[in-house]
């Protein structure tokens, strides 16, 4: 699983990552602002804001306390690691997909 590929990767703090625990059981992997424009990204890898400046973009965002299910925190964002560092996420996808293949 990417998540816990890029959590070990990052010695634990990999930055936000939300998950859901219904449904398709996506994972969403919060970059900084601009981030998704700045990186190519594998194949089946789905981008929310890749579209320019005025594509309205949104993913729910569950609460740090208190139930918010079916979202729930995957991994939290900490103050060295405020967003998902996209580089390191984009490797981890190649990574993974190398050993699918």
């Amino acid at each position: 699983m990417v998540a816990e590929r890029i959590t070990e990767a990052a010695d634990g703090d990999a930055g936000p990552v939300v998950c859901e625990a219904a449904g398709f059981r996506w994972m969403y992997f919060l970059l900084a602002p601009g981030e998704v424009r700045n990186h190519s990204w594998p194949l089946g890898v789905q981008r929310f804001g890749s579209r320019g400046d005025r594509a309205l973009t949104y993913i729910g965002i569950p609460a740090l306390d208190g139930n918010t299910w079916p979202l729930r925190w995957y991994s939290e964002p900490t103050p060295t690691t405020p967003y998902v560092r996209a580089a390191q996420l984009r490797a981890v996808l190649i990574s993974s997909r190398r050993t699918l293949t």
